[in-house]
């Protein structure tokens, strides 16, 4: 009898403490230095003709958005990534 009431207590204290959740605050990551690119637009003089300030406008938008894409991958790294069921 005694045995089975100590099993009993033993199992429930067992089971009291697998249910609470511990909780760890890790202080978040040193984000990476990604430097502003040089743009080649602040090269365009006032006597280029049109197509050489029309490429270098171009370049500048890739450039540009090449910067974006290495923004948005040092983001992810501090997005919550959601579970899917």
């Amino acid at each position: 009898m005694v045995k089975k009431i100590i099993c009993i207590v033993w199992a429930i204290a067992l089971v009291g403490c697998a249910c609470d959740q511990i909780y760890v605050k890790v202080p978040p990551k040193e984000p990476p230095v990604i430097e502003r690119p040089a743009l080649d637009t602040d090269n365009i003089k006032p006597d280029d003709d049109d197509g050489t300030v029309i490429q270098l406008h171009r370049i500048t938008i890739k450039t540009l958005q090449k910067w974006g894409l290495e923004l948005e991958a040092a983001l992810d790294a501090y997005r919550i990534k959601k579970e899917v069921k």
